[in-house]
């Protein structure tokens, strides 16, 4: 089964995405645009609810998805880390992880409601220090 999820907002359906990712569910996607770019193309919606058949299901944490306080500590000595701190520019200048580089998940957003094209996301995280060869562990 593929899990697409999707909402209004891109925040609150990104932290649903991660959280599946987390317990196991590998197929699972975000809606690129979400709904509302789905309503303004015109797509096809309902407002029936389907019948779902109950299934048996174990979670399996994916630990590599999570980075504890000390781990992230030992880690950022290695050198082989990058932090990212996603939050707007104000939480950003209010306080940070020393060394963070700053990219407000905003900014992986077009003005059409898309994410970016993946050479504009790569040259995004390249101005930021985000190097490709690097962990990012965003907050």
């Amino acid at each position: 089964m593929h899990i697409v999820i999707y909402g209004n907002k891109l925040s609150d359906t990104a932290r649903i995405w991660w959280l599946l990712k987390y317990v196991g569910v590998k197929n699972t996607s975000i809606l690129n645009g979400g709904w509302e770019w789905w309503t303004k193309k015109d797509r096809p919606a309902g407002t029936s609810t389907p019948r779902v058949a109950a299934k048996q299901w174990k979670p399996d944490f994916q630990a590599d998805r999570l980075m504890e306080i000390d781990s992230l500590k030992k880690s950022l000595k290695l050198l082989t880390v990058k932090v990212v701190d996603t939050r707007s520019i104000g939480e950003f200048s209010g306080g940070r992880i020393p060394g963070s580089a700053h990219l407000e998940w905003k900014e992986l957003v077009a003005e059409d409601g898309l994410f970016k094209t993946r050479s504009q996301l790569k040259q995004l995280f390249l101005a930021r220090g985000i190097m490709p060869s690097e962990t990012a562990v965003c907050y």
